[in-house]
């Protein structure tokens, strides 16, 4: 079953050059228009965070918080099916701390599974220009959102690989 997913309110807090962003998306169709270096790409990654606690551009949590602020935060009121629920994200350098409504998810995994977002952007060319993996990763974290029975085969097989490289 697929799920109808929509962002009524983004509050966003020191990301990037984002220093205080709250927004009201429209109900069906929203359009982010402005200068180069205003903040677009920036706003669309605020949203992948507060998504999946983790950023499409950067590896560590620490990378996106604005230059001179300590910490970064994003907070995202999502209705899903009817039901309205707050997701956030705190990021300060080396960590996150992802709440859905106000209470820790059990795992990473558990909290980006509950708002499916995909992002292609030019630094995805390697989805149709370069190996295998990048595509086989994608299609992992889309059959995540499509039945939540492959979180625990995902996170178990993970730990295998981590396991196998430590032994090699």
């Amino acid at each position: 079953m697929i799920r109808s997913l929509s962002l009524s309110a983004l509050a966003v807090r020191s990301l990037r050059n984002l220093q205080r962003v709250d927004l009201s998306p429209g109900p069906r169709f929203n359009v982010i228009a402005g200068d180069n270096g205003q903040g677009k790409t920036n706003l669309l990654e605020a949203i992948y965070v507060v998504a999946t606690s983790r950023s499409f551009r950067v590896p560590k949590p620490g990378d996106v918080i604005r230059i001179g602020d300590p910490t970064a935060s994003v907070r995202a009121e999502i209705l899903d099916g009817g039901t309205l629920r707050v997701q956030s994200v705190g990021l300060e350098p080396g960590k996150r701390h992802a709440r859905i409504d106000g209470k820790r998810p059990t795992s990473l995994l558990a909290y980006a599974v509950q708002t499916p977002a995909v992002v292609f952007h030019p630094g995805e060319m390697v989805l149709s220009m370069g190996g295998g993996s990048e595509r086989r990763r994608l299609l992992d974290r889309v059959a995540l959102y499509l039945g939540t029975g492959g979180q625990d085969d995902l996170s178990a097989y993970t730990r295998a690989l981590r396991e196998r490289q430590r032994a090699l």
